[in-house]
């Protein structure tokens, strides 16, 4: 598990961001010298927000849309994401349909945090967060 944060260094959003990877490899049959891709995948989200890194306050199913990237991207089982308007406090199971999750977004002056949970057919999995993804206006 890796995490990295950036409170108070001026940048209000994404400010702690964590993945957790579990896979299974092994060595290549080319010898020591060979390079062997490790089954990892990630996600990547890309709601449309302003230049500040906001979204409509007070919005009913604000759709953000996502890709997997990696080797789950051809072995891929249902994606689970859930969505935080108190800091990663408490989460709630966001519906997952056509590449997008729809999400209530807080009052103005709130936040949105992010976490996705995908697997392959393999058992390789990831786990990621992102606290403070975007804010609302």
């Amino acid at each position: 598990m890796t995490t990295a944060g950036r409170a108070g260094q001026g940048f209000p959003v994404s400010t702690e961001i964590t993945s957790s990877f579990t896979f299974t490899s092994g060595a290549g049959s080319g010898g020591p010298e060979e390079i062997v891709r490790l089954p990892a995948s990630v996600i990547r989200f890309a709601p449309e927000l302003g230049l500040d890194s906001t979204a409509p306050a007070g919005k009913k199913s604000f759709r953000v849309p996502f890709s997997v990237q990696g080797t789950a991207q051809a072995h891929l089982s249902p994606v689970r994401i859930s969505y935080s308007t108190d800091g990663g406090a408490t989460w709630k199971k966001a519906p997952v349909a056509e590449g997008a999750v729809k999400i209530d977004t807080p009052r103005a002056g709130g936040s949105v945090s992010l976490r996705a949970e995908i697997k392959d057919r393999h058992g390789n999995k990831a786990v990621q967060t992102i606290i403070d993804a975007y804010l609302t206006r």
